[in-house]
């Protein structure tokens, strides 16, 4: 007995359980990271929190680092 139960083709949004849940997926080239968990280049002209804009192949959601 296979764990597969289908497979469907995966486009921007993927299909889910719920109709008030959606889920998608992009793919950024995030530049190698500091230290800090954070990106090792700037953040200078990003709106963090809200950076939905691809800027140098990437975005930063949420501040200047992951929220651990």
């Amino acid at each position: 007995m296979s764990s597969i139960l289908r497979f469907i083709p995966l486009g921007f949004q993927w299909e889910t359980r719920d109709p008030f849940l959606f889920c998608v997926h992009h793919e950024d080239q995030y530049p190698k990271g500091n230290g800090k968990l954070g990106p090792a280049a700037s953040l200078s002209g990003r709106h963090l929190g809200q950076d939905f804009i691809v800027k140098d192949g990437w975005r930063m959601y949420h501040g200047q680092t992951p929220g651990i």
